[in-house]
């Protein structure tokens, strides 16, 4: 986003598209019996974002056990 008191978008990342998230998120791989930890456990079954860091030009995004870094590389090369 650009500063200013106007909103205006610079650039836009996508991690994966909405037709193939990922599907290992990390989390440990039970097999629920009951009805109602099996709902519980699909709460969660999606990708979740777990933290985002802005560190020395670098966007460090965190999902399930997969770290993503964002960074221009013209800007990282000089």
């Amino acid at each position: 986003l650009a500063a200013g008191p106007e909103f205006r978008q610079l650039a836009v990342n996508e991690l994966w598209t909405a037709d193939t998230p990922p599907t290992d998120n990390g989390a440990p791989k039970t097999d629920e019996t009951s009805q109602e930890r099996k709902q519980a456990n699909a709460m969660f079954s999606g990708p979740t974002q777990y933290a985002a860091a802005a560190v020395s030009g670098s966007l460090l995004i965190r999902v399930g056990s997969h770290v993503f870094c964002i960074r221009d590389t013209a800007t990282a090369a000089k």
